[in-house]
């Protein structure tokens, strides 16, 4: 039995329900007048006796009339018909709309005289681009035209004082009118086809009913589920007894992806349709013994009108995605795996696409510009506040499809055309980008962007995966050097040069050890050749950017006045923070300090060993005068 025959049961068993009286051709406070379902071939009134005449080419197949040209139409008895004697009339249509089809002023129903005169009709395709049902003076209801070769239920209700339109079960409107129905013309009465000198509508009925009365809300609401539904090729629910299906389902996204983990044997999917009457083939036990697999998913609709694929990408679980520093900075991208599109804007043809069109893990974003012609969508990390003078690391993952894609930090620069940016093309293939850049001085609020507009953006899709961007550091300074495991005495970060005493006696060249002031900076340490060498650190800003070499040097330090004899007069650091030692091996000694404008500024007497501090950070020359011997040193304070 077709479906549509499967109606009228239905709606007895709903009607039935909300309590109302169901006779044999009464559905609610309606009665069946005239039935036209095509299941014999023919136009014949199966509840009545008023049959139809097919005009022109149309066709009779499977129980549906199609009207295929200007022409084809069918013809009825308005006399016969006898509308005008109807208390309530209730039109209702089962068919599907043609698809772009129907260039000009159609009609789908019509009673009526020539040109319009007291007419009732029903039109879904007109020049206008709407769907109307209209009543004699002029009252009448618009909606939406249909013309996208889809299921539809029409009904329109026409009593002494209103008109009433359906589409699909939902209610278009109602509009008041002054006419009765007795003033319905019994001239003309068509199906496709109208009073004026306009083309036929061209679209396929599956059925056809004329009412006496007006159908109630419920069954016109049944009426069009039922018969909807036959057509629907979606599913209602998609599981697997392994791993999560990404993204959400959704029964207008057809693909998925499952992660299971390594070594998982069989996922078991079950694809649940809207309708149970639909076909499903695929899900079901899925064998991975062969490795990572697609299952694909077809819903066959049951009126086998209307088919849908879905396919799942079966991935086994990996690592892919290793954040580039694990320090706990922050990654301005909020979902860098791009699962998501949380946190990102853009604008655009721009999507998450999952499974096997990443470069790893489930998701992956998705950039299109059909044409290459530019400026169709955008990935942006929008109202990025850029920080002058700060240099910054871009890492991801990207496949650019016929040519390159535009990649902008928009207000790094100082002005726009100063702005950091390039253009990248991967040839079809992943490929890692990876970079480092600096903003300006007066860097400014502004985006980061993937595009197909600037530097010449040609591609017609690019792939961005594992995508990455961190604020990163190019001091290349140190905070502390340490020799033998103790601190440098007036040690500062912007000092290069230290001299270091070591104990009398000292015969090996001791251990250098420094501490960067990021620690994301390398400090390589040369430790020096022989003890008249010195020890040297270079040290490489995290950005690469920057290099800083510091040099220690040393000295042998006397540890009394008799190890000195051979020395005379010693001073020790040369740099420093402000203490210097002097030790001499006389008994009278007189230290006098100068700046180097000539000016005594520290001047003190003793003997032995004496601390000499000077005032303020600079260069000095200190003279010490111990019995016959003079010697002049020059000194430098750091801080």
């Amino acid at each position: 039995m077709k479906l549509k025959h499967l109606l009228f049961f239905k709606v007895l068993i709903a009607t039935a329900f909300l309590g109302l009286t169901i006779t044999m051709g009464v559905t609610g406070q309606v009665t069946l007048r005239h039935s036209y379902t095509f299941e014999d071939g023919t136009a014949n009134d199966g509840t009545g006796t008023v049959n139809g005449t097919i005009m022109g080419t149309g066709t009779i197949a499977g129980g549906i009339y199609t009207s295929a040209a200007n022409g084809d139409y069918i013809k009825f008895s308005g006399a016969a018909l006898a509308l005008s004697t109807y208390s309530a009339i209730t039109q209702e249509v089962y068919l599907r709309a043609g698809n772009a089809s129907n260039p000009g002023w159609t009609m789908l129903t019509y009673f009526g005289g020539a040109n319009g005169t007291n007419a009732y009709f029903v039109s879904i395709a007109r020049n206008d681009n709407i769907s109307r049902t209209e009543y004699v003076d002029g009252a009448s209801v618009s909606g939406a035209e249909l013309e996208d070769g889809k299921l539809h239920h029409i009904v329109s209700i026409l009593t002494d004082s209103t008109i009433t339109f359906y589409i699909d079960g939902a209610l278009i409107g109602e509009a008041k009118h002054s006419k009765a129905i007795s003033d319905i013309a019994t001239d003309t009465a068509m199906l496709c086809a109208g009073g004026w000198p306009d083309p036929s509508w061209l679209g396929s009925i599956h059925e056809y009913n004329i009412y006496e009365g007006s159908m109630d809300v419920a069954t016109i609401e049944a009426n069009a589920a039922t018969f909807l539904s036959a057509s629907d090729d979606k599913l209602s629910d998609l599981t697997a007894d392994a791993g999560t299906i990404t993204p959400a389902f959704d029964p207008l996204v057809s693909h998925f992806a499952i992660e299971v983990p390594s070594g998982t044997a069989t996922v078991n999917i079950t694809a649940t349709p809207n309708n149970s009457s639909a076909t499903v083939t695929g899900g079901g036990a899925v064998d991975l013994s062969g490795g990572e697999t697609t299952d694909t998913i077809k819903v066959t609709s049951a009126d086998g009108t209307a088919e849908r694929i879905y396919t799942i990408d079966i991935k086994f679980e990996e690592d892919c995605f290793v954040p580039l520093f694990d320090d706990g900075r922050t990654n301005f991208v909020s979902v860098p795996t791009l699962d998501s599109l949380t946190g990102i804007g853009g604008w655009g043809s721009k999507s998450i696409v999952y499974g096997f069109e990443a470069y790893c893990g489930l998701g992956a974003a998705k950039l299109v510009d059909a044409a290459g012609s530019g400026c169709t969508a955008a990935l942006d990390l929008s109202d990025f506040a850029w920080k002058s003078n700060t240099v910054y690391h871009l890492r991801a993952m990207v496949k650019t499809v016929g040519g390159s894609i535009g990649i902008l930090a928009r207000g790094s620069g100082n002005v726009d055309g100063e702005d950091f940016g390039f253009a990248y093309d991967t040839e079809g293939e992943w490929v890692e980008l990876d970079t480092i850049f600096m903003t300006g001085t007066a860097a400014r609020t502004g985006f980061f962007s993937f595009n197909t507009c600037d530097f010449g953006s040609n591609c017609t899709a690019t792939y961005i995966d594992n995508y990455e961007l961190y604020e990163i550091s190019n001091d290349a300074t140190l905070s502390d050097i340490k020799v033998n495991d103790v601190s440098i005495d007036g040690f500062r970060a912007d000092s290069m040069i230290y001299n270091v005493g070591l104990p009398y006696g000292t015969t090996s060249v001791p251990a250098v050890t420094a501490t960067t002031a990021n620690v994301n900076a390398a400090a390589v340490v040369t430790p020096a050749a022989g003890l008249s060498d010195s020890t040297v650190i270079v040290v490489t800003a995290e950005d690469d950017s920057a290099t800083l070499t510091y040099v220690v040097k040393f000295t042998i330090l006397p540890t009394a006045i008799e190890d000195a004899e051979t020395v005379s007069v010693l001073l020790y650091p040369t740099i420093s923070n402000g203490t210097f030692t002097v030790i001499t091996n006389g008994l009278n000694t007189n230290i006098m300090v100068y700046d180097l404008s000539g000016n005594l500024v520290v001047q003190q007497k003793g003997n032995a060993k004496q601390i000499v501090s000077v005032p303020k950070a600079g260069m000095y020359f200190v003279k010490v005068e111990c019995n016959d011997i003079t010697r002049i040193f020059k000194v430098v304070k750091t801080n």
